[in-house]
């Protein structure tokens, strides 16, 4: 696998700082699935992508950490 391939393949790092279990996801929208699923949150994938790659903030939520990798 060359560099590019892995940049598009892990893009968002997620991190749960309260059980310390960290998350590696492809796109905005399966970060927003994971989070509703699995700890009943609301966050829509344009908040996470508006945030992230265009202003280029991480998210704090409950603990959660969202961030870019490259």
């Amino acid at each position: 696998m060359d560099l590019e391939t892995i940049k598009q393949t892990y893009k968002y790092l997620l991190i749960d700082s309260n059980s310390n279990e960290h998350y590696i996801f492809k796109t905005d929208r399966q970060i927003s699935d994971f989070i509703r699923d699995t700890y009943e949150l609301k966050l829509s994938h344009m908040y996470i992508k508006r945030n992230i790659m265009e202003k280029n903030e991480d998210i704090l939520i409950n603990g959660i950490i969202i961030t870019n990798i490259w």
